[in-house]
């Protein structure tokens, strides 16, 4: 259950993120994704890494500039994780890709670790649903989760479609 302390925190949370969203691409309702770029170099300094605890496979859509996508795979554990790693602002988000949530999840823990070393930092589900009303996107209604990741009507967490090896 939300308390109005929550409230005012994603509220804070949600203005950081328009905020360095809108250094990247300016108005949310004329927005220029053309400034969009991946950083080669932290890209491929994250994938090495994640390697050391995951096998990494890039499943990025070559469509878009606004992320990277990697499936991860534990390498002790054999579980299996999405990781969203934003182009637009430093921001990533991560899931189970059975959607299992379990509290304490090491694996999760690495990729957190991990991500914050590149200053990165992880959202969760609650705010990257929050609807954005200005802008103009392919998503029917766009969430914060479509600016910083995918410009498709897609959430996730609501149908994983990634493909598994």
């Amino acid at each position: 259950m939300d308390t109005p302390a929550d409230r005012k925190n994603a509220s804070y949370d949600i203005g950081r993120i328009l905020s360095q969203v809108e250094s990247t691409i300016g108005s949310l309702s004329t927005p220029n994704y053309g400034r969009v770029k991946q950083d080669a170099q932290r890209y491929a300094r994250l994938v090495r890494s994640l390697s050391g605890k995951f096998w990494v496979r890039d499943t990025s859509d070559n469509n878009t500039d606004l992320a990277s996508v990697f499936e991860l795979r534990h390498i002790l554990s054999d579980e299996e994780y999405v990781l969203y790693v934003s182009n637009v602002a430093n921001f990533t988000f991560t899931m189970k890709l059975d959607d299992v949530t379990v509290d304490n999840d090491p694996a999760i823990s690495d990729i957190t670790k991990i991500v914050s070393s590149f200053g990165l930092t992880l959202l969760d589900r609650r705010i990257l649903a929050t609807p954005v009303t200005a802008l103009t996107f392919y998503a029917s209604q766009p969430t914060l989760f479509n600016i910083l990741f995918s410009d498709m009507d897609f959430l996730p967490w609501q149908s994983i479609s990634t493909t598994r090896s």
